[in-house]
């Protein structure tokens, strides 16, 4: 098929190369940001690009956008960056913090990636912990290690988190933590370097490989416990041992 090319030459006042994110928003914008976090909206029917940094100069504030998420059933992006993150409403181009944010900085303003679960909560993955809704997860209370550099969601709504020394799966409240005997390295995860397809299959970057498994080869079946008899009892007369019937 047809590969469109977007680029300075055919886009007006199209952001400087490289690109760092491209969020595509439920209008057919496209909400695009480089590495010198200039942000704006790229509608590619029009080849135009239209930047925010002018309009809104608290963007400034912040430096090395690390990524966006879409919060569900609102015209609102989670945008994390590396001193922060912040919401922005796409329909009337406001800027804002909220509390859980500022919840977060008092553990941590260095941001590698933002996931939003099932229920619309807001996980960041932190230089110091998993934050969400007022909680800290970190190394002392199950994660193998509290630097957080990716995540991403299963389609049965676990969590998987890369960290600086391995890859961590959170699910029902549990942590599990996968390594080397799993296959899994315990080292670096890329940040922003995590995917998990419809099907389960999860890819995770290191620093010089990717890793792809299938989240479901770490399901643990429910044990079905054996019966055990003890003793039995006939016409409410008591038997001493299960052989003599």
């Amino acid at each position: 098929g047809k590969v469109a090319r977007y680029h300075q030459g055919n886009v007006k006042d199209f952001v400087h190369q490289p690109i760092r994110m491209a969020l595509p928003l439920n209008d057919g914008r496209i909400l695009v940001c480089n590495l010198l976090h200039h942000l704006g909206y790229f509608y590619p029917e029009e080849y135009r690009f239209e930047i925010l940094n002018d309009s809104l100069p608290q963007l400034n504030t912040y430096r090395v956008l690390i990524e966006a998420v879409a919060l569900p059933e609102s015209n609102k992006v989670m945008v994390t960056t590396q001193n922060g993150a912040f919401i922005l409403d796409t329909a009337d181009d406001k800027l804002f913090p909220t509390d859980s944010v500022k919840f977060h900085y008092a553990y941590s303003q260095k941001f590698n990636s933002t996931l939003v679960d099932d229920e619309g909560h807001c996980w960041f993955g932190t230089h110091n912990g998993l934050l969400c809704e007022g909680q800290r997860f970190s190394q002392s209370n199950g994660l193998s290690n509290s630097s957080i550099r990716s995540l991403a969601k299963a389609p049965d709504g676990s969590i998987w988190i890369g960290t600086s020394s391995g890859i961590n799966r959170m699910k029902n409240n549990e942590i599990l933590c996968l390594g080397t005997s799993d296959g899994i390295p315990e080292e670096e995860m890329e940040e922003c370097g995590a995917l998990i397809m419809s099907d389960g299959t999860a890819l995770f970057l290191t620093n010089d490989v990717l890793l792809k498994f299938s989240t479901h080869a770490f399901d643990i079946p429910q044990k079905v416990m054996p019966v055990v008899l003890t003793g039995v009892e006939e016409k409410k007369k008591k038997v001493d041992s299960p052989d003599s019937i």
